[in-house]
């Protein structure tokens, strides 16, 4: 039997995904990417010039992270989930505090190809 869920939780390499300079230094944005009938949600944090992919799921309670794609979940340097309060490193997506600390964020492969960024 197919799996109903409207999400996806992994995405083929060389996916467009958007611009290195979208996302301001300290901050953190999602994307959506449509695959077929399904959707895969990515956040993508930068410190620097370094990017860091993770699955937009907390794993306390498999929620996405923010409310809203447009919200900026990044908080002191951390990642923050908006629902119970996880915070996790931006660089590993290990959890500091919270209910789930302790785990960690699913990585997303991701790189950056001159001023573009794609799934790897």
């Amino acid at each position: 039997m197919a799996d109903p869920s409207p999400f996806c939780w992994w995405t083929p390499a060389g996916i467009a995904i958007g611009r290195m300079d979208e996302i301001e230094d300290g901050t953190a944005r999602v994307y959506e990417i449509e695959l077929s009938e399904r959707r895969f949600r990515g956040l993508i944090a930068r410190r620097g010039e370094r990017l860091f992919g993770f699955v937009d799921r907390c794993p306390h309670a498999a929620v996405p992270l923010t409310r809203s794609a447009t919200d900026d979940p990044i908080d002191n340097g951390l990642i923050q989930c908006c629902w119970h309060g996880a915070r996790f490193e931006m660089e590993s997506g290990y959890c500091v505090s919270g209910p789930c600390q302790g785990r960690s964020l699913s990585p997303w492969p991701i790189a950056v190809k001159g001023d573009r960024i794609v799934t790897a």
